[in-house]
Formats: C-alpha cells, structure tokens, sequence
C-alpha cells in the first residue's frame, strides 16, 4: 500500500475509535479508551491478570475483561474466549492483533468498544465462533492477508471490514446490522489483487446471503442474496 493509502486507512479507524456510530443525547465528553492488557512477545501477560490464564501457548479467559483492551504482539498461539466477554466504555478497541501470524482466537465476546477486533499487518489468523455487539467495526482487517474468519456473529456498523487485505477466506460468518443505515460488509482496495477472498454464500445479512463475486460479469446472482459484490 503506498504512504497515501495507509495513512488514509489509519486516520479512518483513529477517527472512528474517538467517535462511536452510536452518541448519547446530551453526553458533552467522552470517555479515554480503555489501556491494554498485552500478551507480549515473550509470553508475558503484562500486567498480570488472574483473568487470562496461560498454559504454554494456549491463553484461556476465566472470566469478563472490563479494565483493558487486550493487545496481541506474539506469535503461534491460541486464545480460548470460552464464551467470556472484553467488555468495554463505548470508544476505543476491543482486541488488537498487531504485526502476529497462527495466532486462533476462539469464543470471545466482544461489546461496547468501537472497534471490536483489530488485525494490523497479520497473516494466518484465524477468528472462530467470535461474537461482536455494537460499535463501528466488528472484524476489521488491514494490510492482513491469508486469514481464517469463520462462524463469528457480528453486530456492529461495519460488521467485516477488509482494508487493502486478500487472500482472507471468509465462511459461516453471520451479520446481523445494527441499525437501518448500518454498511454491515466492506472491501477497499488500490489494485484487483486486494480484492481476491475466498467469501462464500454461507456467509449472512441478517439471514441472506452474501454474493461475493470478484471480475464476473453477465451473472444474476440469486434472488435470496443480501449483499452483491462483482
């Protein structure tokens, strides 16, 4: 991506973490956004927390993460949600994966952040059987190629957002939007190479498919599709 672009793709999400799709009627102020609690590049949970326990490379959520945000900086492990919740204050990121590749996060929960989950410059993720509630972005993905994201349930503005990303195989994910104007599923892109992802009809729009063709044309897509991209 040139400087251009990247610079115009970091200002929208900083732009849109200070500024939730969601405002309060007479609310004169914002709240900060929350500070991380990192899983660092040596394996460090820093600060330490009794709420994500580790056990080798598997990282597992005992219970709902309220204080922090938790940003990922190391490689080749797992963390297991078991259905626990990062709950936030309405600004700012729910989990932050920056710069990692193999990493799985599994049955988390995220709500009431503006950004739920974040990759930046990632590769063989894999976000499975997540779930997003509220804000502007449930899974944004940027500069991010040859990711898994599969049988997550999102419920935000943007619910999938791929910025400058290819190669990402989408299947079973399910958007339900969380308002009439909500964009719910988004691609961008400089070149045909940032569009090529694997996104097949079992992906849903409050309950139709998602018809993601890329360079077809003379094609009808199917009367119960939601959203058409070609």
């Amino acid at each position: 991506m040139n400087k251009k672009a990247r610079g115009f793709s970091l200002f929208l999400v900083s732009l849109l973490l200070l500024c939730p799709a969601v405002s309060f009627v007479g609310a004169n102020f914002k709240p900060a956004p929350l500070p991380p609690l990192v899983i660092s590049n040596n394996g460090e949970v820093s600060p330490s927390s009794d709420l994500i326990v580790r056990n080798g490379d598997v990282y597992t959520f005992t219970g709902n993460l309220t204080t922090m945000f938790l940003q990922v900086e190391r490689s080749n492990i797992v963390i297991r949600g078991e259905g626990f919740f990062i709950v936030g204050n309405t600004v700012g990121l729910g989990i932050s994966l920056n710069g990692v590749q193999n990493v799985s996060v599994l049955d988390l929960g995220i709500t009431k952040t503006n950004l739920n989950i974040y990759l930046d410059d990632c590769s063989k993720v894999k976000i499975d059987s997540c779930s997003t509630v509220g804000g502007s972005f449930g899974i944004y993905l940027n500069e991010s190629k040859s990711n898994i994201i599969t049988g997550n349930k999102l419920s935000s503005f943007y619910g999938i957002f791929l910025d400058h990303s290819a190669n990402n195989v989408l299947k079973h994910n399910s958007i339900q939007p969380s308002s009439s104007y909500a964009m719910n599923f988004m691609v961008t892109g400089e070149s045909l190479a940032d569009y090529i992802n694997d996104v097949d009809s079992s992906n849903l729009i409050n309950g139709k498919s998602i018809i993601y063709w890329v360079g077809r044309q003379n094609a009808e897509a199917p009367a119960n599709s939601s959203y058409v991209v070609g």
